[in-house]
This record gives structure tokens, sequence and C-alpha cells, in this order.
């Protein structure tokens, strides 16, 4: 919902969106919403994949994967992300086993430093534009600041942190 936010804000991006679940694919490409965000509707502009590969090319990566399959859905995207690309982390919870947080997965899996965006925040609030804050954390100042710009919009408040 955040990225059908800042388009709506005519920023220039082209989006696409991977999911896990292979059978709703078409379903979102007809309706253009999301069946657990009843009345978002998805712009015109985003994709809906099932390939790894829709991140090739990306300069943006969020990483909103579940957290059990988030080990392999990295490695699934690795071998196609730009070397520059920023990946951002909206993944809850710690790996079972491990005891990592998700940001921490995805740089393990990846390679790549990673930008933590966190709330208090909920999809279906933002989606219906309740105003919203957010954080957007990382070591490498640059990074969380091309991130708050990236995702910055009238009902949503981004701010940094270098604490991941």
């Amino acid at each position: 919902m955040v990225v059908r936010r800042a388009m709506e804000e005519e920023r220039e991006m082209y989006d696409e969106v991977w999911l896990t679940e292979k059978e709703l694919i078409a379903q979102i490409e007809t309706t253009r919403e999301n069946p657990r965000l009843p009345g978002a509707k998805l712009p015109e502009a985003i994709h809906i994949s099932g390939e790894y590969s829709c991140v090739s090319g990306c300069d943006l990566v969020v990483v909103a994967s579940p957290s059990f399959p988030i080990r392999s859905v990295c490695r699934g995207i690795a071998p196609y992300l730009k070397d520059n690309a920023v990946l951002v982390c909206v993944a809850k919870g710690l790996e079972e086993g491990t005891q990592l947080r998700m940001s921490q997965v995805v740089s393990q899996e990846t390679g790549k430093n990673v930008v933590v965006l966190t709330g208090p925040s909920h999809a279906e609030e933002v989606a219906i534009d309740v105003p919203t804050g957010l954080l957007a954390a990382c070591k490498n100042q640059e990074m969380a600041e091309f991130v708050q710009d990236a995702f910055m919009a009238d009902c949503l408040r981004v701010y940094t942190s270098p604490d991941p």
C-alpha cells in the first residue's frame, strides 16, 4: 500500500509485485485488489509476477515476505539484484532456529546492507489514508534517506535512524 500511495503522488515509479501465492496472480491482475485489503485498488502500472527475475533492474526492492519463507525468497531474488539495489525489509519477526531478525536474514542471503522500514502501521490504515509514521533504519544514512524519499507521502511520514 505504501507503493500505491507513492504512485498516486505522481512519482516516477514502475513496480513489480512478486507473490508467493501463485494462485492469486490472475485474480489480483484482474481485480487490481489484494483480497486481504478489500477496497484498496492497485494502480494499473503495477505488474503482478510469480518470477524472482521481476527484481532485475530495480533500484529499490521491498522484501515483504512472510517470515517462514524469507530465506528461500531472498536466495531466489539474489542473482537478479542490481549491484547497487537498495533492499528494504518490512517483514517482522525472528527466524525459527537462528533467532535472526528478518533484516539479518535478508542481508545474509543477498550480501547487501538492508534498510528496515517499520511502523507502528497497518497496511489497511495506509490504504485508507490514515496518517501514519514509519522509520527507515540503516547504518548507512544515505540508504535510509533514499528510502525516506521514496516513501514519503501526504499521509505518510518517514523518519530515519542509524539503528536497524
